[in-house]
Order: structure tokens, then C-alpha cells, then sequence
């Protein structure tokens, strides 16, 4: 078929398809031995059977695995066709970038300085994402919308929540660590004293690559295989999620609930409705009746919003 296909397309055509092709198999090129590269595969997804969530699609965790464990892909992978399917989405928007600086702009009570930007900064030093030149506090500052979005989502949990109470952080869906360091950095107001990041093998894998460059991110972070869970019997001051728990199947959903989002005193969930088209995930309505207090704020973008719990008084 392949051969039909490469004999009969038209050059145009062809010419058109290449870099598409490039783009999706660019993780596998420092990987050069087919069976090498099968046996890593089979090792990525330690064999699941059932998929657990919209990223958990065989290609994602592979390519979180291959980032983790070679340098040359490390070095790019939030440029990763792959990669950004599920990550870094809104990284190839700058206008996104503009729109989070605006909220944060408004943010009550989160004043940040061109220093803090700058330390900010750092999360774009690995990876090679996209980055652009923002106005911010009198100076252009490279940066990456996604690390925008993070520093925002920071304002949030400083406006709404008593930031000085949260001791204890619970982060269901890691992705690369990002939204972590920005939660541990000094500008955040928190003493944070225990860090869990939850998520796919491979990709808490990643995480644990990426914030060992990071001082502050080397002690009082814990790396939990989200299919497995095996997490002492304790509470949390705070449970995150930038879409990832509206993002498991129900089954996976209940786990999480009992052993972690029930357990939480706060909660900062921005949820879509992936799941519950896809994989029987549970809707905002259902979720929000196990969950006594919790209330809803409406996000500009089509099935998204923002579920909050255990909110300081006035906020």
C-alpha cells in the first residue's frame, strides 16, 4: 500500500505530507534500532490494557518516556508534534499570552515585579518552547504562553484561597512539572512543605527530569504513578488540576476522588468535558453534587469551566 501510495501521489501532494510525517516521527529519530525502539514502546506502556484517560493513547506517554530518558529529545520535547496534541496547545499562540496577562493584571491582591518575571522565565530554560516578547512591567520579557498560563493560574490560588494555610499540594495531571515550580517558587506566598505530582509513568518521569534542574524543586516533591496510587492515608490543603481529572475515565475518577480530591480542604479544578463525551467521566453537575461547597466559574472557551472549593471568605 505504502509503495501504491509513494508511486501514484502527486509530488505536490507529497511535498505536503512530508513535514507532517516529520513532525509526528521526530521523537523516534534518535532512536534508530526498530527493535530498540518496540521494546521501548512496550516498556513506556508498561502493557495497559485499558486507557485510562484522553492522553493515556500509547503515543503521548511514549513520547514523555523517550524525553525522560534521552537528551537530544529532552532538548525540544515541548516542541513535539506529539507532545503538544496534548501539551503546549495554547504555547503556539501568543495572543493567548497577552489574554492571560490581562487576567492576571486583574488579579486582586498578586502584585508581581520585572524580577519575579524573570525568575518566571526560567521554566522556558528546558524544552525549547515556543517563546515571545511581552511587555511586562516596562521591560520585554521572553516568554512561553504556557508559562503565562501557569503564573496565572498561581494568582488564582493567591486571590481566592488563604495561601499562607497551604502546606500540602496535590497535582492530579503534571504534565512537564511546570505549573509545580511555579507553585514552589519564592513569589508564591506559600511554605510549601510537600509537593505530590500525579500522573502517567512516563510522564511523572518527565516531570522528575525536568525539576531536578531547579534548586527548589529538588526536595518535598513526590512522584506517584497516577494507575496505581499507593499514597499514605493523609488530607491536603490543596488538590490542582488544569484539566486532568475531567480528563479520566469514571473508573479512574472514583479512585481519585476517594484517595485524593475528598481528602482536600481547597480545590482548584479547571475542567472540560473530554471525559464525558469519550469515556463516561463524570459531568460538571455530577461531580460538583460530591462535592459540598464547590462552585462554578465559567471560563471564555467552549465545555470549559473552573470548579473551586474551600474558598477564604470574600473571595
Amino acid at each position: 500500500m505504502l509503495a501504491f501510495v509513494k508511486k501514484h501521489m502527486p509530488e505536490s501532494m507529497k511535498d505536503k505530507l512530508r513535514p507532517v510525517v516529520r513532525r509526528v516521527m521526530s521523537p523516534f529519530v534518535a532512536v534508530h534500532d526498530r527493535a530498540t525502539l518496540k521494546a521501548t514502546f512496550r516498556k513506556a506502556v508498561r502493557g495497559r490494557k485499558l486507557r485510562t484517560s484522553v492522553s493515556d493513547n500509547g503515543y503521548y506517554p511514549l513520547v514523555c518516556y523517550l524525553a525522560s530518558k534521552y537528551d537530544s529529545i529532552f532538548a525540544d520535547f515541548k516542541r513535539n508534534y506529539v507532545y503538544n496534541h496534548i501539551l503546549e496547545v495554547s504555547g503556539e499562540r501568543e495572543d493567548y499570552g497577552c489574554h492571560f496577562l490581562k487576567m492576571i493584571d486583574g488579579t486582586p491582591g498578586f502584585e508581581l515585579t520585572a524580577e519575579d518575571w524573570r525568575d518566571f522565565q526560567k521554566n522556558d530554560s528546558y524544552g525549547s518552547p515556543r517563546v515571545y516578547p511581552f511587555r511586562i512591567c516596562g521591560e520585554d520579557i521572553m516568554l512561553s504562553t504556557s508559562t503565562i498560563r501557569y503564573v496565572k493560574v498561581l494568582g488564582d490560588v493567591v486571590s481566592m484561597f488563604d495561601a499562607g494555610e497551604v502546606r500540602s499540594v496535590a497535582e492530579i495531571g503534571a504534565g512537564y512539572g511546570g505549573q509545580c515550580r511555579i507553585m514552589m517558587s519564592r513569589h508564591s506566598g506559600m511554605s510549601i512543605e510537600q509537593y505530590t505530582l500525579i500522573d502517567l509513568p512516563e510522564v511523572v518521569g518527565l516531570c522528575e527530569r525536568y525539576l531536578r534542574n531547579f534548586p527548589e524543586c529538588r526536595e518535598n516533591i513526590r512522584y506517584v504513578d497516577g494507575g496505581h496510587m499507593y499514597l499514605p492515608d493523609e488530607s491536603y490543603d490543596l488538590v490542582m488540576s488544569n484539566y486532568a481529572f475531567s480528563e479520566l475515565n469514571r473508573d479512574v475518577q472514583d479512585m481519585y476522588l476517594e484517595r485524593i480530591v475528598r481528602r482536600s480542604k481547597r480545590g482548584y479544578m479547571v475542567w472540560n468535558d473530554c471525559s464525558e463525551r469519550e469515556l463516561n467521566g463524570y459531568s460538571v453537575s455530577e461531580f460538583m453534587s460530591l462535592m459540598p461547597g464547590s462552585s462554578r466559574i465559567e471560563i471564555d472557551y467552549p465545555g470549559t469551566c473552573l470548579i473551586v472549593w474551600g474558598r477564604k471568605n470574600g473571595a
